[in-house]
């Protein structure tokens, strides 16, 4: 409701969120980077996030699945924890940081079709979906 009062009458909302109905969620269970607990306590598949916003009064387009910043990373992520750069600056982790961090990179890039695959699916890593606002006469 607070979103719908923010946003201009032709505005439209954007959301990227964790696809939990992914091939991610489903393969790496708990490993799943996606999930972040306690940062995401709720979690969304196209059709809970397409139904949230019609009950919020929103109109949404067809969802998408891809994110080249997301998809593949969370994938390297879920595998190989200790190699997430920004994991390891924030658990401080020490070590041969370049060393970790290209390898991370290069894992990040093998991962890219498999990313590229799921999302053509219809089961990417990342739920992104555009929606615009009912019109009513208290618009």
């Amino acid at each position: 409701e607070r979103i719908r009062r923010w946003l201009s009458p032709d505005g439209i909302l954007l959301l990227q969120v964790p696809n939990f109905d992914s091939w991610q969620s489903r393969l790496l269970g708990k490993r799943w980077t996606g999930l972040d607990i306690p940062r995401h306590r709720h979690h969304f598949a196209p059709v809970t996030l397409t139904r949230l916003l019609e009950q919020a009064a929103f109109s949404p387009r067809e969802p998408q699945f891809f994110s080249l910043r997301d998809n593949a990373p969370a994938i390297v992520s879920s595998l190989f924890p200790g190699l997430d750069p920004v994991a390891a600056r924030v658990r401080g982790l020490g070590g041969p940081a370049l060393l970790r961090e290209s390898l991370y990179f290069g894992l990040v890039l093998l991962a890219q079709p498999l990313a590229c695959l799921e999302a053509a699916c219809g089961r990417g890593g990342t739920l992104f979906m555009a929606a615009s606002k009912k019109h009513s006469t208290g618009d």
